[in-house]
């Protein structure tokens, strides 16, 4: 299994997310995700369900804050799929501490 980061959380991260999830969660495992930082976990888990192209996503994701520090800004919950994902705000993508959540990509 490989563990994947996302750096940027715009349609197309949001979209891989979806798709991981959905269709390859067998083969890969989501370690972080780093978000521009403009909105809190609710919003992100809000753009994450619901796409004007797409449509609702097939699973809920709820946000998190209860871990949130000067790092983590909460985490992206999926219970069903046993799925919880750490969100980040680093604006500079070299200063993001990939190998902390274990990224391999």
């Amino acid at each position: 299994m490989i563990n994947v980061g996302i750096n940027g959380f715009g349609r197309i991260g949001r979209l891989a997310f979806r798709i991981g999830v959905s269709k390859h969660l067998d083969e890969i495992k989501f370690g972080a995700i780093n978000t521009s930082g403009s909105m809190d976990a609710s919003g992100w888990a809000h753009l994450v369900n619901y796409d004007t192209m797409y449509r609702k996503f097939e699973h809920e994701v709820v946000a998190d804050e209860s871990q949130k520090n000067e790092e983590v800004i909460g985490n992206l919950k999926i219970s069903e799929r046993n799925i919880d994902v750490p969100l980040l705000a680093q604006r500079d993508p070299a200063l993001v501490p990939w190998g902390k959540y274990g990224v391999d990509v």
